[in-house]
């Protein structure tokens, strides 16, 4: 009896030891409490010369009550590296929301959020038919305090 309950004491604390994960009802709290990221390389054309590449990194959050998205970007390109850039996407409704993915009609775009793994799937699709799909990882309020801190917001850049 005393091995048993020695085994159980065991059991029950390393299952409490070790995970900051919440379990989330819906995916929609999930990636409403929560940043999301990906980078990518930019080229632009001086018109004389090979192109031009610089980093670009794109901070995700979510606030299903007004926004589908709400995007931060930054990025090393000199004419635009001490700002950053802000874009989202108004209105809308949440149309199906599950465990691991979920659902938002804005106007004439759907887009459908996918957990995969620790991150997102993003799908964009238009009434035209064209499917827009983006991979986002799991990144942090931190991160993306970080990423601006310093810069000046795009509206002031311009």
């Amino acid at each position: 009896m005393k091995k048993l309950l020695y085994l159980f004491l065991t059991v029950a604390l390393i299952g409490c030891t070790g995970s900051d994960d919440v379990d989330y009802e819906y995916f929609s709290e999930e990636l409403e409490n929560n940043v999301y990221t990906y980078s990518g390389v930019s080229r632009h054309s001086n018109g004389s010369g090979p192109d031009l590449e610089y980093n670009y990194d794109v901070y995700y959050s979510f606030d299903f009550n007004q926004y589908a998205y709400y995007e931060n970007v930054v990025t090393d390109w000199p004419e635009r590296s001490e700002c950053y850039a802000t874009y989202y996407q108004e209105g809308g409704v949440i149309t199906s929301n599950e465990k691991d993915a979920v659902t938002y009609l804005l106007g004439s775009m759907t887009y459908r959020y996918t957990r995969q793994g620790t991150g997102v799937k993003m799908t964009v699709q238009r009434s035209s038919g064209s499917v827009a799909v983006t991979n986002l990882t799991k990144s942090s309020s931190d991160d993306l305090a970080n990423a601006i801190e310093g810069k000046r917001s795009s509206n002031t850049c311009d």
